[in-house]
C-alpha cells in the first residue's frame, strides 16, 4: 500500500531534481512523479503535483518563515535536502486545508 510518506519521498525527490537539473517543471513532474507507483492513484497523484508546484510556487515565502525562525544561521548555509523538507512541511500548513492538525 502506498501512502503519503511514499508521496512525499517522490515529491522531495522532484524538488531536488529541479533545483540541480534546472530541467523544466513539467519535465520533472512526468519523470519523477506521474512514473511512480501511486501515479495511478489519482489522489496520491494529485496530492504530488500539488505539493511539488506548491512548493515551488511559494518557495521565496517559505524561505523567508524558515530564515525568521533559524538563529545564528544563514538560510544557504542548511543542506539542500533539510530546506527542501523544510519547504514541502511548510507548504502543507500553510496551504493544504486537507491536512489533519493532529
Amino acid at each position: 500500500m502506498i501512502n503519503r510518506r511514499k508521496v512525499r519521498e517522490s515529491v522531495l525527490k522532484a524538488l531536488y531534481a529541479h533545483q540541480l537539473g534546472k530541467d523544466s517543471t513539467q519535465h520533472v513532474v512526468d519523470t519523477l512523479i506521474k512514473k511512480q507507483e501511486f501515479a495511478e492513484e489519482k489522489e496520491l497523484r494529485r496530492f504530488a503535483e500539488k505539493l511539488f508546484f506548491r512548493t515551488l510556487e511559494h518557495t521565496e515565502e517559505l524561505d523567508e518563515i524558515t530564515a525568521k525562525h533559524i538563529k545564528n544561521w544563514d538560510i544557504n548555509r542548511l543542506a539542500l535536502i533539510d530546506r527542501l523538507v523544510l519547504k514541502m512541511a511548510l507548504c502543507e500548513f500553510i496551504y493544504f486545508d486537507e491536512i489533519p492538525t493532529k
